[in-house]
């Protein structure tokens, strides 16, 4: 009896994952990355930017609440596109990012975003933006890197 019910539990395991790779697979083929995926260090993140690229100026970059996708911001992005650059990204994991290093931390979140931006040839200055959980990383990322930010707005 106690055999049968691992068995059962290891084919509904086995079919669980073909399911989701076959579903992946499916996806990958309809739905193709926007942006560009940049090597962040032996994982690629996602990136899509829009709006003025006169050298220079600062780049806004919207950072998703934890869980949120890029799409969060379909609203906010081309509002900002008509005065500034604005770039939104997936974090490691989230969309057509590929999984990163664990733990998930604000602190990792900031140090992937500043190598993504590097790696992207996106010049400072940047206005990091960011709602619930990507508040977090935007206050860590200011702390760590505060002479890629303008000068102070108050």
């Amino acid at each position: 009896m106690l055999l049968c019910g691992f068995a059962a539990a290891i084919v509904a395991t086995l079919a669980g994952a073909a399911y989701e790779a076959y579903a992946r697979h499916q996806d990958e083929r309809r739905f193709h990355p926007q942006g560009l995926l940049v090597d962040v260090g032996g994982y690629r993140l996602n990136i899509l930017c829009a709006g003025n690229f006169a050298p220079g100026t600062p780049t806004v970059i919207l950072e998703s609440g934890l869980g949120g996708p890029v799409i969060g911001w379909r609203f906010v992005r081309p509002e900002i596109a008509k005065f500034a650059r604005v770039c939104s990204y997936y974090r490691a994991g989230y969309g057509w990012s590929d999984p990163g290093p664990m733990p998930r931390t604000a602190l990792q979140i900031a140090k992937e975003l500043h190598l993504l931006l590097q790696n992207a040839h996106i010049d400072p200055p940047y206005i990091p933006v960011g709602y619930s959980f990507g508040g977090y990383a935007v206050r860590v990322f200011n702390g760590l890197y505060p002479r890629k930010l303008p000068g102070p707005f108050w």
